[in-house]
């Protein structure tokens, strides 16, 4: 838990940088504040994975996306730095977002994370000697496959629609230009 919140404070540290120049403290406070999301993710993610038996590609999307959700509304909000908003530029894979939102994007992410984690962790066990069930990754590396496969499938339909019409024409003046 120490290390996902350092991890999560440096990852904001250098995300919200250039809020130092405007806050000076209130940039290292909110930044201490958003790295506690970190742990708060984790130790559910723990419960659900060892005593639940849940697929990280299930139980990693699940938690993470809703702690997305309780940033963007506790303590007036903070709605930035998604896992979503890694993909700005991958226009396939955002179309999903006009029918659940950044969240929805955020959590097909997480899920691929969940399905990679498992996967390596299954190997890593195996190693060691006290096997983890394979099935486990296997079901996450389909989960997986099957949700990435429907986003693209749904992005390449959305893209390829005929959605722009002749409309009117319209001019903006700039009324105070002094």
């Amino acid at each position: 838990y120490f290390y996902s919140y350092v991890l999560g404070l440096a990852s904001f540290l250098i995300n919200m940088r250039w809020l130092y120049v405007a806050t000076g403290w209130g940039y290292l406070a909110l930044a201490l504040y958003q790295a506690a999301y970190f742990p708060l993710v984790a130790c559910p993610v723990r419960h659900a994975v060892r005593r639940r038996r849940w697929p990280l590609a299930v139980a990693f999307p699940l938690i993470w996306t809703g702690s997305e959700m309780l940033r963007a509304v506790v303590i007036s909000g903070f709605p930035w730095f998604y896992l979503s908003h890694s993909l700005y530029g991958v226009l396939t894979l955002i179309q999903v977002s006009d029918l659940l939102g950044a969240y929805g994007v955020s959590f097909v992410v997480a899920a691929v994370n969940g399905a990679i984690a498992d996967v390596i962790l299954v190997r890593l066990s195996a190693r060691s000697g006290a096997a983890l069930p394979a099935r486990s990754a296997r079901f996450s590396v389909v989960f997986a496959v099957v949700l990435v496969a429907a986003t693209v499938i749904y992005g390449q339909v959305q893209l390829h629609r005929d959605t722009t019409r002749e409309g009117p024409k319209v001019a903006v003046i700039q009324g105070d230009y002094l």
